[in-house]
């Protein structure tokens, strides 16, 4: 901490403290975890009194503990909505190898993210379509069944737009004929056009090599 006493306007000698804390916990009734740097400001009398606090802090961590203790909503949840037909039509183009068919329900700028990758890797249309290619190559589709239901999630916040689905791949390894069940998790995003321009897919890979 730092000491700072201003010879100007002081006429009573006051002292202003500056400190620089990291603070560090979990808010016991919402679950809010803190990690945060705050900066105060202490303005102390002549006999060492504090009277006057001014702290800076992260607003948003407050803001968010102050939300989380009341319910509220964000959006809806559809289970039969046109991006769920969308998400339906291309895992079942995927289904008969039609790659070309598939990449017209995403974005140009379509990103797209595998569980297995290492964290923040993404790859462009063009890429998937090699990755997918190669999929095919290695393995044979007999079918592709769909878990439950899909979801599709409108979100308040941020405008957000995701399809979450569930799969069965039924696989067969064409170099041993290895028969392999993949289960499957697909989060889709949109745009406000309909187009995907991101997915993300979950799956144990291990599931495939061994």
């Amino acid at each position: 901490p730092d000491a700072v006493e201003y010879k100007k306007d002081n006429d009573k000698g006051e002292v202003w403290v500056q400190t620089w804390d990291i603070l560090k916990g979990v808010h016991k009734a919402t679950g809010v975890k803190i990690d945060a740097a705050a900066h105060r400001l202490y303005k102390l009398t002549k006999d060492n009194k504090i009277k006057m606090i001014v702290n800076y802090t992260n607003g948003n961590l407050m803001d968010e503990i102050a939300k989380s203790t009341s319910n509220r909503t964000n959006g809806k949840i559809y289970n039969h909505h046109e991006n769920i037909n969308t998400v339906r039509k291309l895992t079942y183009a995927f289904e008969k190898g039609d790659l070309d068919k598939v990449l017209t329900f995403y974005s140009d700028d379509a990103k797209f993210y595998d569980i297995n990758y290492p964290w923040g890797k993404s790859l462009n249309k063009t890429e998937i379509r090699k990755t997918w290619q190669q999929f095919l190559d290695n393995f044979e589709i007999k079918s592709i069944e769909v878990i439950g239901y899909p979801d599709y999630l409108e979100y308040e916040m941020d405008e957000g737009r995701e399809v979450l689905s569930w799969w069965k791949y039924n696989l067969v390894r064409k170099s041993d004929k290895k028969t392999i069940v993949l289960p499957m998790h697909i989060s889709n995003s949109f745009n406000a056009e309909g187009k995907i321009d991101g997915e993300v897919v979950y799956y144990s890979e291990s599931l495939l090599t061994k």
